[in-house]
């Protein structure tokens, strides 16, 4: 009934449910992440799983004074 169009994870959960299934749902639109270092394999399935216009954002923020303070869209050209 109701479509989500973003999905936060940390890495790891990330993993876990990117290797359990064969595409993320074309209706989301932002994939976040934080709580963990995202490594550059995770964010090439990320790619591979989600469509073109999919956005992927990652998230730092120190969690024994805030949740998150700092973000970043990660796209193809980042090292």
């Amino acid at each position: 009934r109701y479509e989500c169009s973003y999905v936060y994870f940390v890495p790891s959960v990330w993993q876990y449910h990117l290797s359990n299934m064969k595409e993320v749902p074309k209706c989301i639109r932002l994939m976040s992440c934080s709580g963990e270092k995202l490594i550059k394999d995770l964010v090439k399935l990320m790619r591979e799983k989600s469509s073109e216009e999919t956005l992927i954002l990652n998230q730092y923020g120190p969690a024994e004074c805030t949740i998150d303070c700092l973000m970043s869209f990660i796209d193809d050209e980042m090292e």
